[in-house]
């Protein structure tokens, strides 16, 4: 989307000069959030022929503005050309027929030679050596994360009620803030429900709520698909999961959120072997392994020491207080961003920044204050505050996160 800002300069100037500039919309992908919010002020025609204003929802959830005509356009024709044919747009548009991008026609393939270099947009500045800056391997993949509260109460996604695909798309929870940050726009699918298991989200009717989960998840097109367990024998739950995404993308990754080692989730004792060896069986398999849960455990415990640290660690720096069930603190939901992001690129998690991680003004649901006061009611403390506002602290967690992910203690016995 490098050249939007050049599309909506264009299209506001022609506005202000009293001209009526018009789009004929067909479905087209967007991959960034920001050409979407660009957009949501442009007017356009519907397919239908009927006049409206993009707000939005409709141009972020249903990737409704063609983008590329909308460029082509603003810059090739007059506003009197627009004005007299506005379905003259469509003949530019990247059109999604049942979910699955046409093949471009002439006109389009014109479009995209005006606007679409080697490796990018054409217009975008050209570094002086004349080579272009590397593209991170995140950016414009599509990640689907798979679980349910334990994966959305810490905020790594955010929680929604909705059933459709549609709604669940486009997710800006904590992964996509801190993927956005390090260079990558990646479109994320939030499809964790709560109280669900991953086989009941998977079966023709979950117990939980008699729906079937899978028809309304349409486009089942991932790069990525990290999945939360939530059950016993999950290592052949996993390849019912397998095969469903593999049918839309057979080079598709699979990631493990390590949830069931995390501290007084399950039973420990022989369904924790039983876990290990999943997971090391899994990792034989190609499938990462973002085991969260057993870095944390060996926090709280004190088996693992952060390194320099200034704050002391027990259960409510990552759980909110509850008699059964463990739900993450924010510092829980980054932890898990953490270990999804390192272990798909392998890259540092001691490069990776966190001061979005409690401020309100990214997203009111990462506000610490109404998190811990709507939490922590009858008198328990959290310092997981305390611990994101020092950057001693914050470092050594990222050093036990690398040396984790290095070392693989789930297969050492030594978790």
């Amino acid at each position: 989307a490098g050249s939007v800002y050049q599309m909506v300069t264009a299209v506001k100037s022609l506005q202000e000069n009293g001209d009526t500039v018009s789009f004929s919309v067909a479905l087209v992908n967007i991959k960034s959030t920001n050409a979407a919010r660009a957009f949501a002020a442009v007017p356009f025609v519907t397919v239908d022929g009927e006049t409206t204003y993009g707000d939005y929802d409709s141009a972020y959830n249903a990737r409704s503005m063609a983008k590329i005509a909308a460029m082509a356009l603003a810059d090739t024709k007059t506003a009197e050309e627009i004005a007299a044919d506005p379905g003259l747009a469509t003949k530019y548009c990247h059109v999604v027929t049942d979910g699955v991008f046409g093949k471009h026609t002439a006109e389009q393939r014109d479009a995209l030679k005006l606007y679409v270099g080697e490796g990018g947009f054409a217009g975008e500045d050209e570094p002086e050596n004349g080579e272009r800056e590397e593209e991170h391997m995140l950016h414009r993949k599509k990640v689907i994360f798979l679980g349910n509260s334990y994966v959305f109460w810490g905020k790594t996604v955010l929680n929604t009620s909705y059933k459709t695909q549609e709604k669940r798309n486009y997710d800006q929870g904590m992964f996509y803030q801190l993927c956005q940050r390090m260079g990558a726009e990646v479109d994320v699918t939030n499809w964790c429900f709560s109280g669900h298991s991953i086989r009941e989200i998977f079966a023709d009717s979950c117990n939980d709520c008699s729906i079937d989960h899978k028809t309304y998840l349409k486009d089942r097109y991932y790069d990525y698909v990290v999945i939360s367990p939530g059950e016993s024998n999950f290592d052949k739950t996993i390849v019912t999961v397998m095969e469903f995404f593999k049918e839309a993308n057979p080079d598709v990754k699979f990631i493990i959120l390590g949830n069931q080692t995390a501290y007084g989730y399950s039973s420990m004792g022989s369904e924790l072997d039983y876990i290990r060896e999943m997971y090391a069986g899994l990792e034989d398999q190609g499938v990462l392994i973002a085991d969260w849960g057993g870095l944390m455990d060996g926090i709280i415990t004190d088996k693992y020491a952060v390194p320099n640290a200034t704050q002391t660690y027990d259960r409510y720096t990552f759980f909110v207080p509850e008699s059964s069930i463990r739900h993450g603190t924010l510092l829980t939901g980054y932890l898990e961003c953490m270990f999804v992001y390192c272990a798909i690129t392998g890259e540092s998690a001691t490069t990776l920044p966190y001061d979005f991680c409690t401020d309100a003004s990214v997203r009111e649901e990462f506000d610490a204050d109404k998190f811990i006061e709507s939490y922590f009611t009858n008198g328990e403390t959290t310092n997981f505050v305390e611990v994101f506002n020092s950057a001693a602290d914050m470092n050594g967690i990222q050093q036990l996160v690398d040396w984790y992910i290095a070392n693989k203690p789930y297969r050492t016995q030594e978790n």
